[in-house]
């Protein structure tokens, strides 16, 4: 079985939906940093450590 390459006016969409992906996820880490859990409730415990970013709140 082949893969099916997607195409729009001769365009990869595959290789634009990468890219996109790609800044998107860039953004997120610059935006939003490591998810260390310091937005759950207090009452919510799974093991999160709190970090300096708590004071960025």
């Amino acid at each position: 079985m082949s893969a099916t390459t997607w195409h729009w006016n001769g365009t990869n969409i595959e290789n634009i939906l990468e890219t996109m992906n790609a800044k998107m996820n860039a953004l997120i880490d610059k935006e939003v940093g490591e998810d260390v859990g310091q937005m759950l409730p207090a009452s919510v415990d799974r093991g999160w450590v709190a970090t300096p970013a708590v004071n960025d709140l």
